[in-house]
């Protein structure tokens, strides 16, 4: 069977992104019309696919089965608003199955059971994403000076730089970088006890330090920091006291790097039970909410910022953009070499102007969803240099 694809890109066309990542899968039913995105469905389920694989280097069967389980009441969700694989949907996995050795199991698993592929993004891929999703909040609408969009995930951080060449301009992509820094990595390395020892929050605090010290330069001369994913839209919901999701409320929201700093110490001294009471924060974030929090202010300090935006945008939505049939931000460019034969490979992108990454030599290999190509999980050793 193909790949899914998205390549129809008539006025008016119905498509659905699965984007399926370490610690939720998200869904998001669109509406494509020239420069018009109109979403008709946005929906979560937190399944935790990358619980133990940090360690481990592979999906427990257990993860593997709740996200299957998810994916099918999502694809239902997909059929109610007249879309369905192989054609209407497009399915993303992100570092978690970039990363694990069985990652291959689950997608065969899934194209058995729902009929559906999945399509495993690299890190570069996956930030290019995220950053048109934040080159088109509203945050950054009225912007015209440099932007950081910060994507936090459960088993990878996604930052990206992009720059207006003209105050009119749309924003383009400079920089972008893909991290070893998820949330639910982090805890499991780092804060697995509840209350967050003291010295297990500082030896958090310092690896992280230590980790985004190499991109001081990326990090510098910012306007402002846009923060994407569920560290980002719970904080937001937790300081406003949100007994439910509302994107109104949520979009745009400033976090004040002093008001992540003691969120982050009041979080860190509280037991698990006593964390559920906390309004607006979902008992499935409980203990991910904490190494999340840790890398927003590390990045708003390393940014020199006093805040944080909020976005509820994320890659689905950048996903769906990049389908746009006459949108400028997203142009394709003009490619050297054809494409490799993926559902991504007519994706346009954000332009970009410098390489993907200053201090590597170019891209990663693009994984490939083979057992004998499948990348490895992260050991605790190989965590250990990355940090």
């Amino acid at each position: 069977m193909p790949p899914p694809s998205m390549s129809d890109d008539r006025p008016g066309k119905r498509c659905a992104v699965l984007d399926i990542g370490s610690n939720s899968i998200k869904l998001l039913v669109v509406d494509l019309a020239p420069g018009t995105l109109e979403t008709l469905v946005e929906e979560v389920i937190d399944t935790r696919l990358s619980e133990g694989a940090a360690e481990s280097g592979r999906l427990t069967r257990e993860a593997r089965e709740r996200t299957l389980d998810a994916m099918a009441i999502l694809l239902a969700r997909a059929e109610e608003r007249g879309v369905a694989p192989p054609d209407g949907v497009v399915a993303v996995g992100t570092a978690c199955l970039r990363e694990a050795a069985n990652s291959i199991d689950l997608l065969e698993e899934c194209r058995r059971r729902l009929g559906l592929e999945i399509e495993i993004l690299s890190g570069e891929e996956e930030a290019r994403l995220s950053s048109l999703a934040a080159a088109t909040a509203p945050a950054a609408a009225s912007m015209t000076a440099p932007i950081m969009a910060i994507d936090i995930g459960g088993s990878s951080v996604e930052l990206a730089r992009l720059e207006r060449p003209a105050p009119t301009q749309p924003y383009e992509l400079k920089w972008c970088r893909s991290l070893p820094l998820g949330a639910v990595r982090l805890l499991e390395r780092y804060t697995p006890r509840s209350p967050v020892p003291p010295a297990a929050l500082s030896d958090l605090l310092a690896a992280l330090q230590r980790a985004l010290s190499p991109y001081a330069l990326e990090l510098d001369n910012l306007g402002a920091l846009i923060g994407i994913g569920g560290t980002f839209t719970t904080l937001a919901a937790m300081d406003q006291g949100l007994d439910r999701h509302d994107p109104t409320k949520l979009e745009s929201y400033p976090l004040s790097l002093p008001s992540l700093q003691a969120r982050l110490e009041q979080l860190a001294s509280m037991a698990v039970e006593e964390r559920e009471g906390i309004r607006g924060l979902k008992p499935s974030r409980t203990d991910i909410i904490i190494p999340g929090t840790a890398v927003a202010v590390v990045v708003a300090t390393k940014a020199a910022l006093p805040q944080i935006m909020v976005t509820t945008r994320g890659l689905r939505h950048g996903l769906a953009l990049a389908r746009l049939p006459a949108c400028p931000q997203t142009a394709p460019q003009q490619a050297k070499q054809p494409p490799p034969p993926s559902q991504l490979a007519a994706l346009p992108h954000l332009p970009r102007t410098a390489p993907w990454t200053r201090s590597s030599p170019g891209p990663p290999p693009a994984p490939s969803a083979s057992k004998t190509t499948a990348l490895r999980g992260l050991s605790r050793k190989v965590l250990d240099r990355a940090l």
